[in-house]
């Protein structure tokens, strides 16, 4: 390896910006809803979170996390997933993500971990995002 790489390889990941994980199973329409969050109105019955982006990167990424191929089809990676608990789930993806510091919007959501959930399945602490305030002048400029 190159020394860039090496050191590219070493630079600790920040996430800046993540909601805490589910706390109870749910069913297959959540989970796919919650593969987009920029839209929470629930996806039509011909779509599928899985022909998404990150539905692919989840296929390519987290399938084998949970003992299955690259690329697994999106009905064997639910069933898999079904199987295990939603904190052990929480375990396995937060820690093998690399990331050393998590930035947690905690306003998502009920039945979401919330910073100290976070902390507990990712070995790791997290902290909210920084809120930028909208500041008023102290003085305006009158003509």
């Amino acid at each position: 390896m190159t020394d860039l790489a090496d050191h590219i390889a070493g630079v600790p990941l920040i996430d800046q910006h993540a909601h805490g994980c589910w706390l109870t199973a749910g069913d297959r329409p959540r989970f796919e809803n919650a593969l987009n969050e920029a839209n929470t109105d629930p996806l039509a019955d011909f779509d599928s979170g899985f022909d998404t982006q990150l539905g692919f990167a989840i296929r390519t990424h987290c399938a084998p996390l949970l003992g299955l191929a690259e690329h697994a089809e999106p009905q064997d990676y639910w069933q898999r997933r079904s199987q295990i608990a939603e904190a052990e789930l929480a375990r396995i993806f937060f820690r093998a993500a690399g990331v050393s510091d998590w930035l947690i919007d905690t306003g998502y959501s009920d039945g979401v971990a919330d910073l100290a959930g976070v902390a507990q399945l990712s070995n790791r602490w997290p902290n909210k995002p920084p809120k930028l305030k909208v500041t008023t002048p102290r003085h305006s400029n009158k003509s």
